[in-house]
């Protein structure tokens, strides 16, 4: 469903011939970056930077680039304030702070895997406490933000309670409420 070749309907079928990395198909074909090296973040889609140097920046391609967009419209109406997957409308601060002082614009792989292959978890949520590759790490900071998470019923109806976070900028709204997926 997710990777094959440039053209499905080429000699070449499957990954043989595909000049994307990771094989990505769909009219968007990139993860967890844009095609200018940048994290996707929730500010992306919102249109507000609220980061600190060197980590600010918007993709403004997210909407032709990001991969997630192939299958799920999760993302906001035109005017960005009515969000079909909760989860995603109850970030409004849109920033916070992983390791340092320095606040971050909400990336997406702080709550979901940076590879989704062999993720545990519903939503490809990813716990902070989980490994590389499904953290995303670099220069020895883990972006990840997630320690606790339940799936909700339905896209519409997750709160503050279904995730839980340690991490600034998030715990204040996402405290432990308990029994969280393993």
């Amino acid at each position: 469903d997710c990777h094959g070749a440039d053209n499905e309907g080429s000699a070449a079928i499957g990954p043989h011939g595909s000049a994307r990395k990771y094989m990505l198909k769909g009219t968007r074909q990139y993860w967890p970056f844009s095609s200018s090296g940048k994290l996707f973040s929730l500010n992306d889609i919102s249109g507000r930077d609220k980061a600190d140097p060197p980590y600010n920046g918007l993709n403004s391609s997210w909407s032709t680039e990001l991969f997630c967009l192939n299958c799920h419209d999760s993302f906001p109406s035109s005017d960005k304030t009515t969000w079909k997957n909760r989860a995603h409308e109850k970030h409004s601060g849109r920033d916070y702070t992983p390791f340092g002082s320095a606040k971050h614009n909400v990336y997406c792989i702080a709550c979901h895997s940076a590879v989704p292959h062999g993720n545990r978890r519903s939503r490809l949520i990813v716990y902070m406490s989980e490994p590389a590759p499904y953290t995303y790490r670099t220069g020895g900071n883990n972006y990840s933000a997630v320690i606790g998470f339940t799936k909700a019923s339905t896209p519409a109806n997750y709160s503050e309670a279904n995730c839980y976070s340690t991490i600034s900028g998030c715990s204040s709204n996402h405290p432990n409420a308990g029994g969280y997926d393993p």
